[in-house]
């Protein structure tokens, strides 16, 4: 979806869009200077490249792009419920309770 919104909505203006395999190698390419910036969800950011030594001259910047017709409504998990044997048992409860829907 990110890769769709780039290409509809920047590549016009000018933007190379660039498709990756995985996220590993963007953030490679963006700390080498290969490319100059990324479209990325902001939560994965944040908890993952943003947090590591290579991301810590990076950071989000700009609105959150919303845009319902190409994104859609927002962020989801998948939980696979037949696998309930989670242990500790407190795991159990936390998948449970983020499997509910949350009101927006």
């Amino acid at each position: 979806m990110q890769e769709r919104y780039a290409k509809l909505k920047w590549e016009p203006f000018g933007a190379i869009v660039i498709a990756y395999g995985d996220q590993e190698q963007v953030e490679a390419d963006l700390v080498a200077g290969r490319i100059d910036a990324i479209y990325t969800d902001p939560v994965q950011a944040s908890l993952g490249f943003l947090k590591k030594p290579q991301g810590k001259p990076f950071a989000l910047v700009g609105p959150k792009i919303t845009d319902k017709a190409i994104i859609g409504p927002g962020t989801a998990i998948g939980l696979r419920g037949r696998h309930r044997t989670a242990k500790p048992p407190e795991h159990r409860v936390r998948c449970d309770q983020a499997g509910r829907p949350v009101a927006t």
